[in-house]
């Protein structure tokens, strides 16, 4: 940071100047200089990157950025205009070029709350569409949640998940353990029927 403060960094060049952007006092930051492209990061590519920072309601704003990377051929720019008293843009434009083609946005804010007022569950709480059943399996109430703004539905299924599990174990157990039942019990037969034939011999 220091060499760069300095203009004696070997990669990159910061300039500073004080400019008048449409009828705004700003200051300029220009760095120039080879960065590595988040799409393409090596080899490092020639890139420009400018900002344009003014005063709107006593806070300093960016008004306006431009990054141009030469060696794709590669272009962004991002405006902000029509700030209110607070000090917040409705306008935001930004546009890009990619590949030869141009794309543009522009986004208006009509309202903006600098001090909104909000509930917890109203930011928090997770709204479902109506035709949508989710079941709550965390409580151990087996709970079938309908969820809809601003309250919430609660309807309960008519057995417990904690019969349900039990009556599942039971069967699961019982499966497992019929195996080794029935191989007990041809055992136990053979052992008869060989008790009875030793028993006729003697």
């Amino acid at each position: 940071m220091k060499l760069l403060n300095e203009g004696l960094n070997p990669h990159c060049k910061l300039e500073v100047k004080d400019e008048v952007l449409g009828e705004t006092a700003v200051l300029h930051f220009s760095l120039r200089g080879k960065f590595p492209d988040e799409d393409n990061p090596w080899p490092l590519s020639s890139v420009e990157i400018d900002y344009w920072v003014g005063s709107r309601s006593g806070r300093s704003v960016c008004l306006q950025a431009v990054k141009t990377n030469y060696t794709l051929q590669r272009s962004f720019s991002s405006r902000r205009e029509k700030f209110d008293n607070a000090g917040y843009p409705h306008l935001w434009t930004s546009s890009a070029v990619q590949d030869g083609k141009s794309k543009q946005r522009n986004v208006t804010f009509r309202t903006i709350e600098s001090e909104p007022k909000f509930d917890d569950h109203e930011a928090f709480t997770t709204a479902f569409p109506s035709n949508y059943t989710v079941s709550d399996m965390t409580s151990g109430s087996a709970a079938i949640l309908q969820m809809s703004h601003p309250g919430v539905k609660v309807v309960y299924a008519t057995s417990t998940p904690v019969h349900r599990r039990a009556y599942i174990v039971t069967a699961l157990v019982f499966l497992a353990l019929l195996p080794v039942g029935l191989y007990c019990a041809k055992n136990y037969r053979r052992s008869k029927v060989w008790n009875s034939k030793t028993n006729r011999l003697g």
